[in-house]
C-alpha cells in the first residue's frame, strides 16, 4: 500500500503489458511434478497471468521461460515463481527470484509494451 498526498492509503498497481507470449513452465517440487506450456497474457515486473490447460495449484512454485519478442534470441528465464491464484485455464504467478540481467530485460520489455 502507498500513502497519497491526502494521507489516504491506496494499492498501487504495477504497470502491465497486455501481450501474448509463448511460455514453458515446470514445478520445482519433486512430490508433484508438473510440466507444461501456455501463453503469458498479462505481464508486469512482479508477475504475470498464464493461459494454459495444465492444472496448477495455488502455492506451487514453478520455473518459467518466456519467449519475449525483443532483440535477444534467448528466452527470459525466471527460476522461481509462485502460483497466487487459479481461475479455470488461467493462473497468476508472482516472480520470486530472477537474475539481474533478466530483471533489466523484463523491465525494458514491459515499458516498451505498456
Amino acid at each position: 500500500m502507498t500513502l497519497n498526498r491526502t494521507g489516504q492509503y491506496f494499492f498501487r498497481r504495477p504497470l502491465r503489458a497486455v501481450i501474448h507470449l509463448a511460455s514453458d513452465f515446470q514445478s520445482l517440487s519433486m512430490l508433484k511434478p508438473t510440466k507444461g506450456d501456455g501463453y503469458t497474457v498479462n505481464l508486469s515486473m512482479k508477475g504475470c497471468c498464464i493461459d494454459s490447460d495444465v492444472p496448477v495449484q495455488v502455492g506451487m512454485c514453478l520455473s518459467l521461460c518466456m519467449e519475449l519478442s525483443d532483440q535477444t534470441s534467448s528466452p527470459l528465464f525466471i527460476p522461481v515463481a509462485q502460483v497466487r491464484w487459479v481461475d479455470a485455464n488461467n493462473f497468476g504467478l508472482e516472480f520470486i527470484k530472477m537474475a539481474e540481467p533478466d530483471r533489466v530485460r523484463l523491465q525494458q520489455f514491459v515499458w516498451e509494451h505498456v
